[in-house]
């Protein structure tokens, strides 16, 4: 459970909370609720690559810090597909107009800049490479059309019999590993960079290089017959205006 999802639900063991979060949001522990410090999420980020890498954003985080904790388990996201409007398709199956998952209007996370945030579908795509490497199975349970989270569907109601060897052997035809290694390769070669130089020398052209990469490792898999962003934010930032921002944040 991310952020303030527990408003919805008491039936969370897991609660991760953003660093911004005010306290008064976030829920008192009790027994079999545990919540998630912040240095945990950093130290799963760290452990998969780093935040610029990963992705600096909870449903992400969260992610990875759940994959570090219980590898080998199904990873499924549900109401959480970061689009924050509405079109024709989301309104004729129920989605009212100007809603986003359950906190109404949304618009600082997916659309707020942020270098590591470049593509949303990107760094998805990575996390689903993540996951098949650690043997844990990745589904979006969204009923949703569109979704930034473009792991493979499945059916909510079927959540609870995930078959886990043949689901792994099944998505791995989603992942390209010729792709797959050459984003590694650059990441590789970024993370050496940022260690020599540090963040305020970071290559725009770099990351959306490696964010590309990843895209085409889960869209060009022999197996993968979906349309892996379907309206999703894909290069929604022109490097010159990425430039412009980076110098004045």
């Amino acid at each position: 459970m991310i952020n303030t999802a527990h408003r919805i639900r008491s039936d969370w063991t897991h609660g991760l909370f953003a660093s911004d979060i005010p306290l008064n949001r976030i829920p008192l522990s009790r027994p079999g609720h545990e919540i998630v410090s912040v240095k945990d999420l950093t130290g799963a980020q760290d452990a998969f690559g780093s935040y610029m890498l990963c992705g600096e954003t909870m449903a992400l985080t969260a992610g990875y810090r759940a994959l570090r904790t219980f590898p080998g388990r199904p990873l499924l996201w549900f109401g959480c597909d970061m689009i924050y409007d509405t079109d024709e398709d989301d309104i004729a199956s129920g989605i009212a107009p100007g809603t986003s998952h359950f906190y109404g209007n949304g618009t600082a996370d997916p659309l707020r800049f942020h270098t590591s945030l470049l593509s949303l579908p990107a760094k998805s795509a990575r996390l689903f490479a993540m996951a098949l490497l650690n043997k844990s199975p990745v589904f979006n349970l969204s009923e949703r059309k569109r979704s930034n989270i473009i792991f493979p569907r499945l059916p909510a109601s079927q959540a609870t019999t995930i078959d886990v060897p043949a689901t792994l052997t099944h998505q791995q035809g989603y992942q390209h590993n010729g792709y797959a290694l050459e984003a590694v390769r650059h990441e590789t070669a970024f993370r050496n960079r940022m260690s020599q130089r540090g963040m305020s020398r970071v290559s725009l052209q770099t990351l959306m290089t490696i964010n590309g990469l990843w895209l085409d490792a889960f869209r060009k898999g022999p197996g993968n017959t979906q349309d892996p962003v379907p309206g999703a934010m894909v290069g929604a930032f022109e490097p010159a205006e990425l430039e412009l921002r980076l110098q004045f944040r």
